[in-house]
């Protein structure tokens, strides 16, 4: 495997205070601790009231029965196996190969030619949702331990970050900087979800927020000039700032939760290399968004309810290479190549 020389899992919950890094509640009302109102003493209570609050208890007893009766099925569908984790394909810097996850759930990483030909393996355990390094030379993806790189010709992973949530992360242009989202999700009917943006070193250290809950952010793209940070939120595509903290809503959508409100099914942008246009994938299908302004996204590729989509733009801003995968537990993806202004689409893989 030639390097670059331009130098261009399972999930497990995890409680709020084991989250990475601290978190200023005063600057994150979905935070804020709600007053707590002193329940009225039995005395006070009617009769009337006391039937009807008997009567509320029978009823989510009930519930309560019902919802255990049926968890096992609905952990299975909504927590065991996220969609959108197969595929997620990944252009290296040098332009030569994509990165992607295969297996069920994304079982492991693997590395191809652009042209076609035979996939190399490079992961030996569990890993999902891959980013090349800006130098070529390593892959940046989550395994079950948090985030990890290993060697693009395979080897031995080191753990960067130990985390437990449930998004990817992205190098910055210039290596030195990582920024990743860590997920959390509540219930088996993931009704509960939140999430926290984050920036670290490149070697897992200075873990600092950059944004809390206020809009449950998912998977960052840089931008390439390591300025900005795209990502989309439960109300639409978004671009921050870094050096002010700046957000601008550039995409109105619910990408983050367009389907099962899973942190896999958050749509993951990218950035064309001369910075402009940024590519985005979600069951609205692969459209192309301003990165300066707000205007209607150009769709190169139609959207299918019940699928999931991930892209990725190629060094040279000529092409895209994105995957479909049925949101289904476990469903298998396919990884097409496009031209960024639409036409037909090559297929690359096929994982099922």
């Amino acid at each position: 495997m030639p390097e670059n020389k331009n130098t261009g899992t399972g999930f497990r919950r995890l409680s709020r205070n084991r989250a990475p890094g601290p978190i200023d509640k005063s600057k994150d009302h979905y935070l804020a601790a709600e007053a707590k109102k002193k329940p009225p003493s039995l005395r006070t209570l009617k009769r009337t009231h006391i039937l009807g609050i008997a009567t509320a208890g029978v009823l989510i007893g009930g519930f309560v029965v019902l919802t255990i009766a049926l968890s096992p099925v609905l952990v299975q569908t909504t927590h065991v196996c996220p969609s959108g984790l197969q595929g997620s394909p990944t252009w290296s810097p040098n332009g030569k190969y994509i990165a992607y996850a295969a297996g069920e759930c994304g079982t492991h990483i693997y590395v191809m030619p652009v042209a076609g030909g035979s996939a190399r393996k490079v992961t030996t355990g569990r890993g999902q949702q891959p980013a090349w390094s800006p130098n070529g030379r390593t892959i940046l993806y989550r395994s079950p331990a948090g985030f990890s790189v290993v060697p693009v010709g395979g080897g031995n992973p080191r753990l960067l970050h130990s985390d437990g949530g449930a998004y990817g992360a992205a190098w910055s242009p210039d290596g030195s900087r990582i920024a990743f989202t860590h997920g959390r999700i509540g219930d088996i009917f993931a009704l509960a979800f939140t999430s926290t943006l984050y920036v670290m070193n490149s070697d897992g250290s200075n873990v600092r927020r950059v944004l809390g809950h206020s809009c449950n952010p998912g998977t960052p793209a840089w931008s390439p000039d390591g300025t900005r940070l795209a990502f989309t939120c439960d109300n639409g595509l978004y671009v921050m700032r870094l050096g002010d903290g700046r957000l601008t809503r550039i995409g109105k959508g619910n990408y983050a939760k367009a389907l099962h409100s899973t942190a896999a099914d958050s749509a993951t942008p990218s950035w064309s290399p001369d910075g402009r246009t940024i590519a985005l994938a979600s069951m609205f299908g692969l459209q192309l968004f301003s990165a300066d302004r707000v205007e209607k996204p150009k769709t190169i590729v139609q959207g299918a309810l019940f699928s999931a989509f991930s892209v990725s733009w190629s060094p040279d801003g000529r092409q895209l290479v994105y995957s479909i995968a049925s949101t289904s537990a476990g469903g298998a993806a396919s990884i097409y190549v496009i031209g960024a202004n639409g036409g037909q689409s090559r297929l690359l893989v096929s994982l099922s």
